[in-house]
């Protein structure tokens, strides 16, 4: 009966049956397109996962083969093996972001929540950072109050969005002043945290903030060519920040300085941390060459370590968190430790802190053994080696030799 009746939109007259069209029209493509883009989150997941075999064997053959060229004499081979190298890596940096990201839009993102005070987990942020805003020849602001009270939130993303804007305000920084500045506030809903991450760097014109936080988007080529970087960074910010419950915004003028504004709640509304557990099923090793303490979240990867380990000769004990890694350390003192950087809880710079302000652990010899390539960091904070995954079982082993005075004989 209302199937001719007229309705106006926009000025015109149309009917209800057309109107109504036009709707289901809408609705349907709109969930193809959420279809889609599930789609490409789950392929880019797999995908991430899938491409690290391959590029394993491309680091690791190019490591060896520069090695035994040098050993033969032929060293007009190893700059184009190492450049190799360094191309891998840079692939396997993009490889992780990607997977990060594509992680977020699958919605298989975990979060693990617990209670830390915010003044420490800053203090021990700007701890890391101090070192690669110094390089550039910067000036390191940094101004929260001690009285800022409890945060119940996923520590590790909190930290990890805190470093990637100051990693990022002092790549494009120079001889110039970095700040961060950190406030409570009391709303409806309960306390939120605000950090201010300042630079006095390059700055944005108004279309390169536009789409500052864009997957894969950097100001520019010349940027990208004279800064590096993939362009994902603030995205996994923005979107960490989001599940967290918060979000942030940007400020810049272009030679100016850009100011970045993260807001999240005191406590994030999301499920809590699950149990974690300590591990150290399958073989151990006959701990000829000495005792390596393996502190993982990875499963995956600890079963891989133990296998190169333990046929080398060493006796091998694991953790999948920091805490229960810390503990292991102090029972076991073993002869050295492999660290993973990114873990529930307490992560693996604030677990190399600890260790080396311990008394009885701060001589223990720390490899970091991870994704990121962050040499500079783990360096200043002061692990004793630094390997990226994936790690050949010969660097690996040869590590644990040379560089943490491991002086036993190791069965090859």
């Amino acid at each position: 009966e209302l199937a001719g009746v007229p309705v106006m939109v926009d000025g015109e007259q149309v009917g209800i049956m057309g109107l109504y069209h036009d709707i289901t029209g809408l609705l349907k493509a709109q969930e193809d397109a959420e279809a889609a883009n599930r789609a490409k989150s789950h392929f880019l997941a797999n995908m991430s996962h899938e491409l690290r075999t391959p590029l394993n064997a491309i680091l690791g053959y190019s490591e060896m083969l520069a090695e035994e060229a040098a050993e033969d004499g032929n060293e007009g081979y190893v700059p184009d093996l190492q450049r190799i190298q360094s191309a891998g890596r840079h692939l396997l940096a993009l490889i992780n972001d990607v997977l990060d990201l594509s992680k977020i839009e699958a919605g298989k993102t975990e979060l693990y929540l617990e209670s830390f005070e915010v003044a420490g987990m800053v203090e021990d942020v700007t701890t890391t950072i101090r070192p690669l805003v110094k390089k550039r020849g910067n000036t390191f602001e940094i101004e929260c109050p001690d009285d800022l009270g409890e945060m119940h939130s996923d520590l590790t993303k909190v930290r990890q969005i805190l470093l990637n804007l100051l990693s990022n305000a002092s790549k494009f920084t120079e001889d110039g002043t970095v700040s961060v500045v950190v406030t409570r506030e009391q709303g409806e809903d309960g306390d939120w945290l605000t950090f201010q991450v300042c630079d006095t760097g390059i700055g944005m014109t108004p279309p390169q903030l536009a789409r500052v936080f864009d997957a894969f988007a950097q100001a520019e080529l010349s940027t990208t060519r004279n800064y590096g970087g993939t362009g994902l960074g603030l995205a996994i910010t923005r979107r960490f920040s989001r599940i967290l419950g918060g979000d942030v915004g940007a400020e810049s003028e272009l030679g100016e300085g850009s100011n970045f504004t993260l807001r999240l709640p005191a406590r994030a509304p999301l499920a809590p941390q699950p149990d974690s557990d300590v591990s150290d099923d399958g073989e151990e090793g006959s701990g000829e060459a000495g005792t390596v303490l393996l502190v993982d979240d990875d499963p995956v990867a600890r079963s891989l370590l133990r296998r190169m380990l333990a046929g080398a000769g060493f006796r091998v004990i694991e953790a999948d968190n920091g805490t229960d890694g810390l503990r292991l350390a102090r029972e076991e003192r073993p002869d050295a430790i492999t660290l993973d950087v990114i873990m529930p809880g307490i992560d693996g710079w604030a677990t190399l802190a600890t260790i080396r302000d311990d008394p009885e652990l701060s001589d223990t010899p720390v490899i970091m053994l991870t994704v990121l390539d962050e040499r500079p960091m783990g360096e200043a904070l002061g692990a004793s080696g630094y390997l990226t995954k994936p790690v050949n079982r010969q660097t690996l082993v040869e590590t644990l030799r040379e560089q943490c005075g491991l002086d036993r004989t190791i069965p090859s």
